[in-house]
């Protein structure tokens, strides 16, 4: 019962995958087709999918500086068409560029590797490739 409230304008539930990537995979914009423990699930909502409540905060910082960047972004990849792409300018490519670092900062397993404690060495992050 000691919950905090929702503030008005908040935005609980913080997606770690931008739902304008998975509508991407969607046939009308609002389900997708998923495999989760080796079954296919027909007509998953996008909304529910790869989020976390709060997950970049209940400041909201993180999550508003992703929503502009990710509306910046939805309209110039617009529907991924390859002649989209022919003519990119360097300021386009930056932007892509720092799109996609923005994607790996909101994934778990960098949250996770930010939360863990290191010795401030180059190379004490753990070796996911390695499984070490």
């Amino acid at each position: 019962m000691n919950q905090p409230m929702e503030k008005l304008g908040e935005t609980k539930r913080q997606h770690y995958v931008p739902r304008m990537i998975l509508r991407r995979f969607s046939k009308d914009g609002k389900r997708i087709s998923l495999v989760v423990a080796g079954k296919r699930i027909d007509g998953a909502s996008i909304g529910k999918q790869c989020y976390g409540d709060y997950f970049h905060g209940s400041d909201n910082v993180m999550e508003k500086s992703f929503a502009d960047s990710e509306a910046k972004m939805a309209s110039f990849l617009g529907d991924l068409a390859p002649a989209r792409f022919a003519n990119l300018t360097d300021e386009d490519v930056h932007e892509l560029r720092m799109f996609l670092a923005y994607q790996y900062i909101r994934t778990d397993d960098c949250r996770a590797a930010r939360a863990a404690p290191h010795d401030g060495t180059a190379g004490s992050a753990p070796d996911r490739r390695s499984g070490k």
